[in-house]
């Protein structure tokens, strides 16, 4: 077996620096990938230590075994840690282990690199060094120290600590990374568990390291990685850079049912910690029965109402399985996108359908009302003329008013139903402001009410209808004037007028009893109201919404309950026509 075991060695070390440099040059041509670097790293520690110990299989003196031992100790101490950071940095899909954290992770190989230079002063790695035969080789045995042991065990705990965490994160996916997997660990477990035979001596083999020939089958193992499995090309966290940016819910289970993959929009919409990966569907502690259905039973698709941050979304949960290159299922990603909005504007459209429906009713019972009301108010002018009673004359005026209520009623009931063909000019807002405020005088008087005017001077006109725009302002003053008075009997009203940009800003500020978030969602709607049966139709806002939307502009509400409410409306400011 002698001579036999020395060819098979030297031809072996001679394929190991083969090895060694093929995958340097295949992983270079590749730098710049993830985990490429520590790989780089490795090939050349691997190189080393082979090169280290094939040539002192060739030294027949002592000190030349020495030396070459010495400088094969340079690549043996740097593997692991090399090994190491490569799990680490691949797996994650992140450069996790930089520069610094590897020149920690060396700090005890690089001191036991000094102490092997310095053995002969100390003799804290090995003792009683000498030369003897074993088989054809000549071999330096010697006794290792507690140095020599400290070291071995970094080397051992870095590179079974790499090999879980390769085990632990490749293994759970599709059968392309599971392949990685075996072929990364193979690659570095073979020198390694050679290593240890070798070290404790367990079989009956002539006292030569094969440790780096392993170096040659572990470089093979990772051509094989490179050419077929697409090794640093197909890296399977990297997907995580795709999904985490992705806004909808992801979530991948296995064919087993196991939750192998969620990104942060899912682990947010369900409350669900990463930490659950590994887990059956069935014992995940946010159950979901759709979702139970769809991994278990191979459903495609549903609705689900969920509490996201203690407010009501919609998701549309979708199922679609994961199946390879070969037709291979390998389990099923569940997706779940935000449909929210998407309902609401379903739920607007179908309002706005079902108001074009009551504008046009509205039209035809409005002209219906209107004509018996003229005819009653009519009469009712007639017998006033009469020499009747002052008690009846008294209960014709009440007719008479409240026909007028009436014909006020069918009035807005017209103007929210039909849109105006009014020919639109330039209208200089603050005069229409002056105007509605000059109307409501005697009111606001009686009210206990006073508006403070803030005008811009310098304010744009607006292209539209002066009768429309003074319409809005009287609603919004008469709204703010009811609610004023009922709440404390009085009220100051402030509207403010300014230019902002290319747009008129009007701010209608009250300081009355402000209005509640749940009402300003509906303020605007057509019949909506917070009056009293009889003080208020629930058309006027609506009506001011339809006109300011007509105009090009915008309205909304800002109110603080108990301080008062402000109504602010951005116009589009006119623009002179340039001369052609």
């Amino acid at each position: 077996m002698g001579e036999g075991f020395y060819i098979f060695y030297q031809a072996a070390m001679s394929l190991s620096l083969v090895a060694s440099v093929t995958c340097l040059v295949l992983i270079w041509q590749r730098r710049g990938l993830n985990g490429s670097g520590a790989m780089i790293a490795l090939a050349v520690a691997s190189f080393v230590w082979t090169l280290g110990f094939f040539l002192e299989s060739h030294s027949s003196t002592l000190a030349r075994q020495l030396f070459f031992n010495n400088i094969g100790y340079a690549g043996s101490l740097s593997v692991t840690v090399a090994w190491f950071v490569f799990s680490v940095n691949y797996t994650t899909g992140q450069k996790i282990i930089k520069l610094p954290g590897a020149i920690l992770l060396s700090i005890i190989p690089l001191i036991a690199y000094v102490l092997i230079w310095t053995n002969d002063f100390h003799h804290l790695m090995w003792y009683d060094e000498y030369l003897t035969t074993s088989g054809l080789f000549t071999i330096t045995k010697k006794t290792y120290g507690t140095g020599f042991w400290v070291v071995m065990i970094h080397n051992y705990i870095l590179a079974i600590a790499g090999s879980v965490i390769l085990i632990r994160r490749l293994f759970v996916g599709t059968s392309l990374y599971t392949r990685q997997a075996i072929s990364l660990v193979v690659a570095a477990m073979l020198p390694l568990v050679w290593n240890f035979v070798f070290i404790f001596n367990l079989f009956s083999l002539p006292r030569k390291d094969l440790t780096p020939v392993m170096f040659a089958v572990s470089g093979w193992v990772i051509v094989y990685g490179l050419m077929r499995l697409r090794l640093f090309v197909a890296v399977p966290f990297a997907r995580k850079f795709i999904i985490r940016q992705i806004q909808d819910g992801i979530l991948a289970f296995d064919t087993k049912n196991r939750l192998i993959e969620i990104n942060p929009t899912a682990s947010k919409i369900l409350d669900l910690s990463p930490d659950f990966v590994g887990s059956i569907v069935d014992n995940l502690p946010r159950r979901l029965p759709v979702l139970e259905m769809m991994v278990s039973a191979g459903y495609t698709g549903s609705e689900v109402t969920l509490k996201v941050g203690g407010e009501e979304k919609i998701f549309e949960v979708q199922s679609v399985p994961m199946i390879e290159e070969s037709g291979t299922r390998v389990g099923s990603i569940v997706t779940m996108h935000d449909i929210t909005e998407r309902k609401d504007m379903q739920a607007q459209l179908i309002a706005q359908d079902r108001l074009v429906a009551i504008g046009e009713l509205t039209s035809g019972v409005a002209h219906e009302i209107n004509n018996p009301l003229a005819v009653i108010k009519g009469f009712m002018e007639l017998l006033l003329k009469r020499d009747l009673p002052a008690d009846v004359k008294d209960d014709i005026n009440l007719i008479n008013s409240e026909v007028d209520r009436a014909a006020r009623i069918v009035s807005n009931l017209l103007t929210f139903s039909r849109k105006t063909s009014e020919p639109k000019v330039p209208v200089d807002i603050n005069d229409a402001i002056e105007k509605t405020i000059d109307l409501r005088a005697y009111e606001q008087s009686n009210n206990n009410i006073r508006t403070e005017l803030n005008l811009n001077p310098d304010l744009p006109k607006v292209l539209g209808s002066e009768l429309q725009l003074r319409q809005v302002f009287m609603n919004i003053v008469v709204n703010a004037e009811f609610f004023m008075k009922e709440a404390h009997g009085q009220g100051v009203l402030t509207i403010t007028t300014e230019k902002a940009g290319n747009f008129v800003r009007i701010i209608c500020a009250d300081d009355g009893p402000g209005i509640p978030e749940e009402d300003i969602k509906r303020i605007f709607n057509p019949f909506f109201t917070t009056k009293e049966v009889g003080k208020g139709t629930g058309l006027g806002l609506s009506i001011v919404h339809g006109i300011v939307t007509e105009h090009g502009g915008t309205i909304w509400v800002e109110s603080v309950p108990g301080r008062g409410a402000s109504f602010i409306i951005i116009l589009p400011a006119y623009r002179r026509p340039e001369p052609a």
